[in-house]
């Protein structure tokens, strides 16, 4: 790298850090509801008052929301402010993960720029304040651009921090980040069995180190487990089960036979699913020119998941009954688009 470039990237850096930081902090300030916009405002007062979630107050959509609004009120106090640069620093790291992620395979540097702009813009301003649906889609889209690097880069210690993170999207709400998990486990399993079995021992070790450092925090705070799974795990399935069959205990705006339309899917997320057509046509083209490639089949697969992650949160999206908050898949999707056209061009 160039010291031309490395500057033109701190620049860039600075400005996706100013800019998104503030349009969430502006668009935070533009309005409340006051039942989503001040949940995690009360249970993160709360943890610094000595109570825990799970054992001292239910919750349904996980727990790393709340003691990390818990963090930010010790640290700028217990005002709005605290609670909006929270969200706002989620935006941050959503916005300069993906920037980060994709300089590592697309050379124009302002390319990468202008779509985590995009990110920033439709991600989190769309609610302003921490909220698990956001802070859940985040964390996955990074765990999906950890595994990508991970397989691609070949490098410990992605396959280390890689159970860690997977775990964090699911305490903070258990879907989307339930499906993108359990279809980056899939993933996984094919890679080591088919592809390279030299990093195994990495991604159990950081999976053990997650299962560790869980089972650490519920001895510690004397948690229940059964009120944990109880909590965490039941009571989530049997809302999303109604939800998903239309039973007459879901909210009208979630059942999913309300939802599952022309024009509440095609219609509404059309611009997803151009993008995830075209990922489709690029996997046919893959499987048609290169199925016997050992290295094309790598791409094939990370783009494969690429694509059943996409469906996963579209799916998620049908069955929630709060405003569209996926449409920053828009520039993610563009993204990976631009390094699957890339790859083509290395085909032979």
């Amino acid at each position: 790298m160039n010291i031309k470039t490395a500057h033109s990237k701190l620049v860039f850096i600075i400005l996706i850090v100013i800019f998104a930081f503030y349009i969430n902090y502006y668009y935070a300030n533009k309005g409340l509801y006051p039942i989503d916009t001040f949940s995690f405002f009360d249970t993160g007062y709360y943890i610094t008052e000595g109570q825990h979630p799970v054992k001292d107050f239910w919750v349904i959509s996980g727990i790393f929301i709340d003691y990390l609004q818990a963090f930010f009120f010790s640290i700028f106090g217990y005002n709005w402010n605290a609670y909006v640069i929270h969200a706002s620093f989620f935006n941050i790291l959503i916005s300069l993960s993906f920037f980060i992620f994709l300089n590592n395979f697309n050379s124009n540097i302002f390319q990468n720029f202008l779509l985590s702009i995009c990110v920033a813009t439709l991600c989190y301003p769309i609610v302003g304040t921490p909220f698990p649906y956001q802070h859940s889609l985040i964390l996955s889209l990074i765990t999906i651009f950890i595994f990508y690097l991970a397989v691609i880069k070949k490098n410990k210690r992605y396959w280390l921090i890689l159970p860690l993170i997977m775990s964090f999207s699911f305490l903070s709400m258990q879907l989307p980040s339930g499906i993108i998990n359990f279809l980056i486990i899939i993933f996984i399993l094919i890679h080591f069995l088919f592809f390279d079995k030299k990093f195994v021992k990495h991604f159990i070790t950081g999976a053990i180190l997650s299962l560790i450092l869980f089972f650490l925090y519920l001895a510690i705070l004397q948690i229940n487990f059964r009120e944990f799974y109880t909590q965490i795990i039941l009571f989530p399935i049997e809302v999303g089960l109604g939800r998903i069959a239309s039973d007459e205990s879901a909210f009208d705006a979630a059942k999913l036979s309300n939802k599952m339309t022309i024009r509440g899917t095609l219609g509404h997320l059309k611009f997803l699913f151009l993008f995830i057509f075209s990922n489709l046509a690029i996997l046919i083209f893959y499987l048609k020119k290169n199925y016997n490639k050992k290295g094309i089949n790598q791409n094939f697969l990370i783009n494969l998941l690429i694509l059943f992650c996409s469906l996963g949160f579209i799916f998620h999206q049908l069955i929630t009954a709060n405003q569209t908050f996926i449409f920053c898949l828009i520039p993610v999707l563009c993204g990976f688009l631009i390094i699957q056209l890339d790859q083509l061009t290395t085909i032979k």
